[in-house]
């Protein structure tokens, strides 16, 4: 009995050193067809995730630069082929129901808007009451109150906590801590604009 058991796991080892060295030589294409879930991405499959194919599938669509590189108008990611794009917009940024793209986009009342600071006890005079007007105001804002806010967290705090949108929020937080000034501002309005339209698009 031992020794039939030995014979059998012997035989199994040498089965899949034989399908190593075929994948080896195949260039990793044999494993991938034999077992397909060895080359999902971090964001799984689309292929398998919606078995028709990628028609009818909605998803907003990728920011193409001068190198043809498509990068996520909503975290900024960048990938090198549109299947990639899509299974990460697919997984990442799923589509979002009407009524609570409707929530995110809605006017809250000013006491609880975004009230833009200079610095402590400086107020600018200017208050966002939606994502649209906040997205205006980070505009024109002076530099000096994006910078302030960025470095106190202040603006996922509020997109979180007042706004309920935790995806945009945590985009602007993965925003590199060390960004100031202009570029910092062209960043979170790319993001900001990105998802307003987001969720637009979904209503």
């Amino acid at each position: 009995m031992a020794a039939a058991i030995v014979t059998m796991f012997k035989n199994q080892f040498l089965h899949w050193i034989i399908i190593v060295i075929v994948d080896f030589l195949c260039g990793g294409e044999f494993l991938a067809k034999t077992n397909p879930g060895s080359n999902f991405n971090e964001d799984n499959d689309t292929r398998t995730a919606h078995p028709g194919g990628l028609q009818n599938i909605n998803f907003i669509e990728p920011k193409i630069d001068d190198k043809g590189k498509l990068h996520c108008p909503t975290c900024d990611r960048v990938f090198s082929s549109r299947e990639d794009y899509i299974s990460h917009a697919l997984s990442k940024h799923p589509t979002i129901e009407p009524n609570r793209a409707r929530n995110f986009l809605a006017t809250v009342p000013y006491n609880i808007g975004f009230h833009f600071f200079i610095s402590e006890g400086r107020y600018t005079g200017e208050t966002a009451v939606s994502l649209a007007t906040f997205a205006r105001e980070v505009e024109v804002a002076p530099i000096e109150s994006i910078d302030f806010h960025f470095k106190r967290s202040d603006f996922q705090k509020w997109i979180a906590d007042t706004i309920r949108d935790t995806e945009l929020s945590t985009s602007i937080g993965n925003v590199e801590k060390e960004l100031a000034g202009e570029p910092l501002r062209k960043r979170l309005l790319f993001i900001i604009n990105a998802r307003v339209k987001e969720l637009e698009n979904q209503i």
